[in-house]
């Protein structure tokens, strides 16, 4: 599972995660919608999008991340507000080893009364 990886929590957005946040929800956008070939005009528009969102809510955002070798490799992303899941990612090379179960338990830990 995860070896040598740190989590991290934050109630601050910084740039790192906001890259990840932004490429992970733009790559599954993709997939969902069948986007392939999009132009570079399209794909800065989006990503753009995508970049306002994460940023008009970062105040109502507890992040945690899980770093492998100062890497990020998954991201979960709470509102603060509700407690409710915003968006959680984990990279499709690091899948299937128990990490987004991890960001998930630790998460709701915080949110347990």
């Amino acid at each position: 599972m995860l070896q040598n990886g740190k989590i991290l929590v934050s109630d601050k957005l910084n740039s790192e995660e906001l890259e990840f946040l932004i490429d992970q929800s733009f790559e599954l956008f993709c997939k969902l919608r069948n986007y392939t070939n999009l132009s570079p005009n399209k794909v800065l528009f989006l990503k753009e999008q995508l970049q306002k969102m994460y940023l008009e809510n970062k105040n109502n955002l507890r992040i945690y991340t899980i770093k492998i070798n100062e890497e990020i490799i998954g991201c979960a992303c709470l509102l603060k507000d509700s407690g409710n899941i915003r968006d959680l990612f984990v990279k499709e090379e690091n899948q299937r080893q128990g990490i987004g179960t991890l960001l998930l338990k630790k998460s709701f830990k915080i949110w347990q009364v």
